[in-house]
């Protein structure tokens, strides 16, 4: 090995105040060690425990995102203060006052990674909890809804288990969308996309979650009325006395908490999997389905 090269890479170690130095020309390979500035040839290469011993290099952990408090997300929803990174692409510009207000506040409860949600048993489903993951979720009318979903895993009546994945994005039209996800065959589907600023209704000291059933995906025969009365038939508890999805409330004007959200996420969950059996009934079996 060149002379002239061995001794600039040990300059450059001991000015590095570097440990060891290794080299190679593609056919020699030799270590040395720099000890006290003076560099000793080793007969073997060290082991990279060996090199690095209680001195490897660890990054600090990321502090866990928390959402803001209260106020700060009020003033984020009056347009007062910027959105932070984690909300940017959750609010839709056209989504204004008190609707703006419990979007952020829905949204940045799921987004929050402090204190996350026990385990529900409810509607028929065990929903455990699983965390936060960035998701794409495979959407038949287009769109991209690529993001951080929080995730549950979903035991169903009868005994199977699907990944139901939740999200508020804002869309291309301007709305906040509140988005379902559901795993099929190893990728995750967009189930129901309901549009907060439509089927959002808020009153004095709630808001009330609802649906008319709408489908999408280009599916013949995929109606509104279709879906209704296939919920009739196979889910009439998910249905008010005027047949339209009952989708559960939340208070206004409250700090919103995982008891709260609990029969959203599960009669959402319901009406997503209701969908998707209603879609793959139709698809195969027309005549049964409407």
């Amino acid at each position: 090995m060149d002379h002239d090269v061995k001794r600039q890479v040990l300059k450059y170690a001991r000015d590095l105040n570097a440990r060891f130095a290794i080299m190679t020309n593609g056919r020699e390979l030799c270590a040395y060690q720099i000890v006290r500035g003076k560099p000793e040839r080793l007969t073997a290469m060290p082991s990279y425990a060996g090199m690095v011993g209680n001195r490897v290099p660890r990054a600090a952990a990321p502090e866990p995102w928390i959402r803001p408090s209260t106020s700060k997300l009020a003033q984020m929803s009056r347009k007062e203060i910027n959105l932070d990174e984690r909300l940017g692409g959750c609010l839709g510009r056209s989504t204004r006052g008190e609707t703006a207000n419990l979007v952020l506040e829905l949204a940045s409860l799921l987004l929050d990674e402090g204190q996350g949600p026990g385990v529900w048993s409810a509607g028929g489903l065990k929903m455990s909890p699983e965390g936060l993951k960035h998701v794409t979720p495979r959407n038949p009318s287009g769109g991209n809804w690529s993001g951080l979903y929080r995730q549950w895993l979903v035991r169903t009546r009868c005994g199977g288990h699907r990944l139901v994945s939740v999200a508020v994005m804002a869309a291309w039209n301007d709305k906040s969308m509140l988005l379902i996800g559901t795993d099929q065959k190893g990728r995750t589907a967009n189930a129901l996309q309901l549009a907060l600023d439509e089927f959002m209704v808020l009153g004095q000291n709630e808001a009330r979650m609802t649906h008319n059933g709408r489908m999408r995906g280009g599916v013949k025969c995929a109606t509104k009325a279709a879906m209704l009365d296939w919920l009739e038939d196979e889910a009439p508890h998910l249905l008010d006395a005027d047949g339209v999805v009952d989708l559960g409330v939340l208070p206004v004007g409250r700090r919103l908490r995982w008891s709260h959200l609990r029969c959203l996420v599960v009669r959402c969950t319901e009406y997503a999997l209701a969908r998707e059996e209603f879609m793959r009934r139709l698809t195969d079996h027309p005549s049964d389905a409407i």
